[in-house]
């Protein structure tokens, strides 16, 4: 029975040939350990090297190391070196090369590039159009809980973009994307709130997310913050706090808050007037190629505030806002063509312009196509044509469009003659000071009778009474 008890003959856990083997494979793993965690290392040791030689823009030495690593298949130099193909970076442009090191990424599960790829096609850039092929690779990448993709999901609900408009969806999927600590997500549901879109509109609750995202150095948000400090917009008017948020997205390189802190310069809000500086900060914003800076650095060219007169000048910065399809850039330019400013009069080319940006709504271009359309000048003459854009003009409250919308109304050109409408029209003009519709209206007074005078007044009050409450409305609803 001992023999039964005796442990059978061989190796034991504690046995000296054992312990050497498992002594071997201990030493094999941490080896195999180091080694990975050295080759880890000097990959983000080489990316960090990458990114660095990005930002100072030596884009010969990031093509070389960022191509290095895509040669080892590390995914996460895949996007800044589709960015160098796709903006010609140190290297010719080639957007497909760009497009297929997107799709490789995305392809392979990197769910930043899933996010890329579906902003490519939801814009067709490089890659076919197609909002539903875009919301199916967001998807994927907001399995992987990428709030950048979920971001963009909800902006294709909101916008209703390849899917049915949801609100309550758009804000389902921000407020994912905000629960990661997202600025660009607050900012959106801000925008919701804000807007009143899905849900009642609440200013109180978009001003606290707007600066949610702002402390997340999110510049959309501070200039939007800033906006309403200006003016008022749904939160107290309050210059310090616009200098404040405009001093911080300026400094972010935002061209959006350069252009508005050049703004609080030029009108002296909250800071000492000073065109010098204004002019500074809109330089900055236009040569980013933003519109409205552009358009701004056009105003003091064309106007010699704190530069010196210059009209090329001017010219060279309203066209390049006005490829941008700016109104106002349109119209200054419209005006320099008319006025003979860059090399002689040329009405056909100011009428071209004022008709874009009176399609765009800009009112004082839908009164200038008006009156160069009564006119005939650089166009055929056509008063009906002229009536019509003069209304759009008047709707808005243009004292001009008003009091010539009366005159065609008074002389029938254009339409029946209706002293009644003539009446209203040139009423309303006239009560803002308009010296050529103060005089019409006591002239054509003078020719009708008492009942339709009274008519007349009684609709220019209903028409003043409804545009004050819609702007009380406005109010109400900023307060």
């Amino acid at each position: 029975m001992n023999e039964l008890l005796r442990p059978a003959a061989g190796p034991t856990l504690f046995h000296p040939t054992r312990i050497r083997h498992l002594a071997q494979l201990l030493v094999a793993t941490l080896v195999v350990l180091l080694l990975y965690s050295l080759q880890a290392a000097a990959d983000e040791l080489q990316m960090r090297d990458a990114d660095t030689a990005m930002e100072l823009q030596d884009y010969a030495q990031a093509y070389r190391l960022y191509n290095a690593m895509v040669e080892k298949r590390e995914l996460p130099a895949y996007l800044p070196l589709a960015r160098l193909f796709s903006q010609g970076l140190g290297i010719p442009v080639n957007q497909g090369k760009a497009a297929r090191l997107i799709r490789e990424a995305a392809e392979a599960g990197y769910a930043p590039a899933q996010t890329r790829l579906g902003e490519l096609h939801e814009n067709g850039d490089g890659v076919a159009l197609d909002a539903a092929t875009a919301r199916a690779w967001y998807e994927k990448a907001a399995a992987q809980d990428d709030a950048r993709a979920l971001l963009r999901l909800g902006g294709l609900y909101q916008l209703g973009k390849g899917v049915n408009r949801d609100y309550k969806r758009a804000r389902d999927f921000y407020q994912r994307a905000a629960d990661m600590d997202y600025a660009p997500a607050r900012y959106a549901l801000g925008f919701l709130h804000e807007q009143g879109l899905g849900m009642d509109r609440d200013f109180a609750a978009a001003r606290d997310l707007y600066l949610q995202a702002a402390q997340g150095n999110h510049p959309p948000a501070m200039n939007i913050l800033a906006f309403m400090h200006r003016v008022g917009y749904g939160a107290p008017v309050d210059y310090a706090q616009s200098v404040h948020w405009l001093r911080l997205s300026s400094g972010l390189g935002d061209a959006a808050g350069q252009d508005g802190l050049g703004y609080l310069y030029q009108y002296g809000l909250g800071l000492t007037r000073n065109y010098n500086v204004a002019e500074q900060w809109y330089r900055k914003a236009a040569n980013q190629n933003y519109a409205d800076g552009q358009y701004h650095l056009g105003i003091l060219y064309a106007n010699g505030l704190g530069i010196a007169r210059d009209d090329k000048e001017a010219f060279k910065w309203f066209s390049k806002a006005a490829a941008s399809d700016h109104p106002q850039a349109l119209f200054e330019l419209g005006k320099m063509y008319e006025d003979g400013r860059i090399a002689g009069r040329d009405y056909r080319k100011a009428s071209q312009l004022y008709r874009k940006a009176a399609e765009l709504g800009l009112a004082d271009s839908q009164y200038a196509i008006g009156r160069l359309l009564e006119n005939g000048l650089g166009i055929r003459e056509n008063f009906r044509e002229a009536l019509t854009w003069y209304r759009k003009a008047a709707d808005q409250g243009h004292t001009e469009g008003q009091s010539s919308l009366g005159f065609l109304y008074e002389t029938g050109q254009g339409t029946q003659a209706d002293p009644i409408q003539a009446m209203l029209w040139y009423d309303l003009a006239a009560r803002t000071g308009n010296k050529a519709a103060i005089q019409h209206r006591d002239i054509l007074r003078g020719k009708i009778s008492d009942e339709q005078a009274a008519r007349a007044l009684h609709d220019a009050r209903n028409w003043e009474e409804a545009s004050l409450s819609l702007t009380l409305e406005r109010e109400q609803l900023l307060k």
